[in-house]
């Protein structure tokens, strides 16, 4: 038998770094918004680290500033892994709306 790992993934994952903004509530039931980066990507959905622990399965909104636009991200959290004092978050892509950067100062 093989013993390499099968991936079980529909989309390739890519190695990416995007500064973004992670906004939800951890699993002690507190909001917390948290500034990251993304560790990879596909067209499904994004991996990060973070410092909270948000509850596996709950929703997080991820922002992401490009091109004088702000892009908010609704995501579904679909697991989190201790990496030593922090959190491997890996989340699905729910839905997007984006906002003119313009328009954030009015």
């Amino acid at each position: 038998m093989n013993d390499l790992p099968v991936e079980r993934r529909r989309h390739k994952r890519l190695r990416i770094k995007i500064p973004i903004m992670v906004e939800g509530v951890d699993r002690a039931g507190q909001g917390f918004t948290e500034s990251t980066e993304t560790i990879d990507g596909s067209f499904a959905g994004i991996g990060f680290l973070l410092d909270h622990e948000p509850k596996a399965f709950s929703f997080l909104v991820i922002s992401i500033f490009h091109n004088l636009n702000l892009f908010h991200i609704r995501t579904n959290v679909c697991h989190v892994t201790p990496v030593d004092t922090r959190k491997l978050v890996g989340v699905k892509f729910r839905g997007i709306r984006d906002t003119p950067a313009t328009s954030l100062n009015e």
